[in-house]
């Protein structure tokens, strides 16, 4: 059994703050869990903004948050095969159950 840390607020803005229409934002969706899933983490939701994205992630202990934060880019970069879709940086903290 993996053990999993605290749930956590990822926040990920697209690279020169692109706007998305709805029918991308669902392909980033569906990236976005598919990313956080290849990291043995559980997405707990996931809510998409025109040029950002909200996850709420509960992922294992033996990740740093950036390993965290950086493995949701690669990994969902490589799902919508674009490379650089997501700005540098980004956004983690701990938040209650």
């Amino acid at each position: 059994m993996r053990s999993l840390g605290q749930n956590t607020n990822v926040v990920l803005i697209t690279g020169g703050r692109y706007r998305m229409r709805s029918p991308e934002a669902r392909q980033v969706f569906e990236a976005l869990c598919e990313g956080v899933r290849r990291l043995k983490a559980d997405p707990l939701d996931i809510s998409m903004m025109p040029d950002h994205a909200h996850l709420l992630v509960r992922w294992p202990k033996m990740l740093s948050s950036e390993e965290l934060l950086e493995g949701i880019k690669r990994e969902s970069g490589k799902r919508l095969r674009r490379t650089a879709f997501w700005n540098d940086g980004g956004y983690v903290g701990t938040v209650g159950s």
